[in-house]
């Protein structure tokens, strides 16, 4: 494998994908027909697959959220890495059998040797050293251990950052990587001890640096980073004890007070309404909720709400009479139908659904929301083969919007009688004037698509001329030199002489056209003296189309007048 593929990487992700290899994060490499595939552990174990062809790469995927735009990852690198260490491994002469692998030489290693190197390497970099520190330590964590963590979290926007104090979007999935890393590492031996409260103060001074730092975030970073937060709160809560969870949820309860407030702040309402399991916080929560239930509430809020009160009897193993009965006091509103209609679904009972709808047109205002009903009612309709509703809705649809669908045009007009249906396109093209050249040519009402040919602009005529030149020849002609007068009073230039030239030779092989065509070139000739473009195009025409012999007017001086 050429060494080119590392080209392809920021050096800052090639070298953390390096660390990674290095690290033993690499596992189950394998090669298959399209190439390699391994599992790379880290924040989570990530499946990568590296598509080869005649030993160059072709593609890389892998399912962590950093590649999820196309970007290479670290993942990616350290499975390069190691494709790379087997490629060598394989080219070796056939005394290698005679070298010592790099597990040999760490088994042969003594103490004093292993703790020389690691010193080394902890010296060198400091997060390797944080690791081991956090991962291997006997004592508790204390409160000065997670200012410490703060302080590396709170620290790492100075590397990654602008001379603003901004991280752009080139650097922030880096600073995402950087960060999750530094506090994965830091939090999860934490968790691993039973040290819950200090985990979490950890976790909340994350949260709190995710809302206060400067980031363009374009590619999702402050997502990533809250995921990452927001998957350890859910740990956290299940294995705190009674004390530590009771002021878990009170922290959380008052912050989802304020999520619209902050930053990714539906991960906290997300947590506070689904990670608590407690009967007791269940029970508050219920209401909490119920004395949210407003009808003079948003739409997108009600619903919300009647979703999360409907979850949260479930999951206290209570029936849905109450929530069933709220919403048959307030029946009358569009969001409560639109429950309904989706209840219906569930069930697959489309009767029910036809009835809401209908309901749901009758209640709304505005033609946009109709329309969206109708639309629904007519998938209805074809499953029910009921042709007759379904022009009946076709017809609603048509004449209601401001500019008619075509689709639907057609799929009504499949629905119509021919006599019916003349009828109506008559009165739908004369709502749409824009789909009258359509639909002329393809009902082959080519009388009707002649006179109207003028109307438009001159590619409606260039895209159905081959039907039109049969029996209304006259016509075309006339559309096509009318479009040379336009083009006549445009300013010179090369794009205008090379449109004349088109028209020119399209012109020249219709009937009469070359003799109407060489009238308006002389005149252009005599009219024009000093463009030489417009003579060199025209001269360009009479001798391609082989127009007779004629005698160029000589060029003369102007003082005032066209020139170029």
């Amino acid at each position: 494998m050429d060494e080119k593929w590392k080209y392809q990487f920021r050096s800052i992700i090639l070298d953390r994908g390096e660390e990674y290899y290095y690290s033993g994060l690499v596992d189950d490499l394998h090669e298959d027909e399209d190439g390699y595939h391994a599992i790379v552990h880290g924040t989570h174990d990530y499946e990568v697959d590296i598509f080869m062809e005649d030993d160059e790469i072709i593609h890389m995927e892998c399912d962590c959220p950093y590649a999820e735009d196309g970007d290479y990852c670290k993942h990616m690198a350290a499975v390069l890495f190691a494709i790379e260490e087997s490629e060598l491994s394989l080219s070796v002469p056939d005394d290698s059998s005679q070298r010592e692998s790099l597990d040999e030489i760490l088994q042969r290693l003594n103490e004093d040797e292993l703790r020389k190197e690691l010193s080394k390497i902890i010296h060198e970099d400091g997060r390797y050293g944080e690791h081991i520190y956090q991962t291997y330590r006997k004592n508790k964590s204390d409160d000065h251990d997670v200012r410490h963590i703060v302080r590396l979290l709170d620290c790492l926007a100075d590397d990654f950052s602008d001379h603003y104090g901004c991280i752009d979007w080139r650097s922030g999935p880096d600073y995402v990587n950087a960060f999750e890393d530094t506090f994965c590492e830091s939090i999860d031996p934490m968790i691993k001890r039973g040290e819950i409260k200090e985990a979490f103060e950890v976790s909340k001074e994350a949260f709190r640096i995710l809302n206060q730092i400067d980031m363009d975030g374009s590619s999702g970073e402050h997502g990533m980073i809250a995921s990452c937060i927001a998957s350890r709160w859910e740990e956290m809560i299940l294995s705190a004890d009674e004390q530590d969870r009771e002021k878990m949820h009170q922290w959380f309860k008052k912050m989802s007070k304020n999520a619209d407030d902050l930053t990714c702040g539906d991960y906290i309402k997300e947590v506070y309404e689904n990670s608590f399991y407690d009967e007791k916080y269940l029970l508050e929560l219920l209401e909490e909720v119920k004395s949210r239930l407003d009808p003079w509430e948003s739409a997108y809020e009600l619903k919300y709400d009647l979703e999360l009160y409907r979850k949260t009897l479930q999951r206290l193993g209570r029936d849905l009479d109450e929530y069933e009965k709220w919403l048959s006091l307030h029946e009358d509103l569009t969001i409560i139908l639109e429950i309904y209609l989706e209840q219906a679904e569930e069930e697959h009972d489309v009767d029910r659904q036809i009835e809401i709808l209908y309901r749901l047109i009758e209640k709304s205002e505005r033609i946009w929301n109709k329309n969206s009903y109708r639309r629904s009612l007519l998938k209805l309709y074809a499953e029910k083969n009921d042709r007759n509703k379904q022009k009946e809705i076709l017809k609603e649809l048509t004449f209601s919007e401001e500019r008619a669908e075509k689709k639907e045009i057609k799929a009504l007009r499949t629905l119509c009688e021919p006599k019916e249906w003349e009828v109506l396109r008559e009165k739908i093209l004369k709502k749409n004037p824009s789909l009258k050249p359509e639909f002329y040519f393809e009902e082959k009402l080519y009388d009707k698509l002649a006179k109207i040919i003028s109307d438009y602009p001159i590619d409606i005529t260039d895209r159905y001329r081959k039907v039109l030149l049969k029996d209304h020849s006259k016509e075309v002609l006339k559309r096509y030199m009318d479009h040379l007068y336009l083009l006549e009073k445009r300013s010179p230039c090369v794009t205008l002489y090379e449109e004349m030239k088109k028209y020119f030779l399209i012109i020249a092989d219709l009937e009469n056209g070359k003799k109407e065509l060489d009238k308006l070139m002389k005149h252009w000739e005599r009219k024009y003296p000093t463009r030489k473009a417009l003579h060199r195009t025209i001269n360009e025409v009479r001798k391609e189309k082989r127009f007779p012999e004629i005698e160029v007017p000589k060029m003369i001086r102007l003082d005032h007048g066209d020139s170029e």
